[in-house]
């Protein structure tokens, strides 16, 4: 059996060519980013003159930072900060862009920030993030009496993806990966349907965030990434003794 797999999230996956050689692998993006700032520059800047710690959840946010930056002519290098980071693809961005190892917590989540940050003494914080964004870790900041900043330099817009529309035959050989929730929702808007009630096709979520959405939504999750990894499902997936385990839904 040849599986055909569509991929949902915005930019091309970092896996080697050689991996899709044995599945049909299209990028069928069912959500777009658009990099857009609304703060003062200026209190970013007071933070960073204290060391602020920077917490980047994603490669999205870790661009449009840098983007802002550059429209500025400014340079995180000008600073003393520490980097933290959510997920491998993120970490990966913040070394390429920054040149910085970046701290990551043992859980790639919310969870796992607030866990690993229960351990760190009070730093004044720039959390960097989209313009919808999730509440637990900043919540958890405030309510703990944190001084932190949310900075939002991105926003994340559904795609109506007609050739995802054209191609998808919702047969059991298919197989469609959720990198968030959004991409979730884009599949709905881009196939056209309500809810996922009655797909047929394997659904794989990015992690429990994404899997919840999936199952408010009526859809069975056939196998969730233990780790926030693009590279991590793909691999995964394309190998015959995933795709022929019994805990493969």
């Amino acid at each position: 059996m040849t599986w055909t797999i569509y991929y949902t999230g915005q930019t091309q996956p970092e896996v080697q060519i050689d991996i899709l050689k044995t599945v049909r692998f299209y990028h069928m993006p069912t959500i777009r980013i658009t990099y857009e700032h609304t703060s003062s520059f200026r209190k970013v800047e007071a933070y960073l003159k204290q060391s602020a710690w920077i917490v980047f959840f994603s490669k999205n946010g870790v661009r449009g930072f840098h983007y802002w930056l550059t429209e500025l002519s400014q340079s995180l290098s000008r600073f003393t900060t520490t980097i933290w980071t959510v997920g491998e693809a993120t970490g990966r961005a913040v070394e390429r862009i920054f040149h910085q190892t970046p701290q990551q917590p043992q859980k790639s989540s919310a969870i796992g920030l607030i866990q690993a940050f229960q351990r760190q003494k009070k730093h004044p914080l720039l959390l960097i993030t989209g313009h919808r964004s999730r509440l637990e870790f900043p919540t958890w900041l405030r309510q703990e009496g944190w001084d932190f900043m949310q900075v939002p330099v991105y926003r994340t817009e559904l795609y109506e993806n007609i050739v995802l529309r054209q191609e998808f035959q919702n047969i059991e050989e298919e197989v469609v990966i959720f990198t968030a929730p959004s991409t979730v929702q884009g599949f709905l808007k881009s196939v056209a349907i309500p809810d996922l009630s009655n797909i047929i096709a394997r659904l794989i979520s990015i992690g429990p965030t994404t899997t919840e959405e999936v199952k408010s939504l009526g859809g069975q999750v056939s196998y969730e990434a233990p780790i926030p990894s693009v590279s991590h499902i793909i691999t995964t997936l394309v190998s015959d003794t995933v795709f022929t385990a019994q805990n493969f839904g």
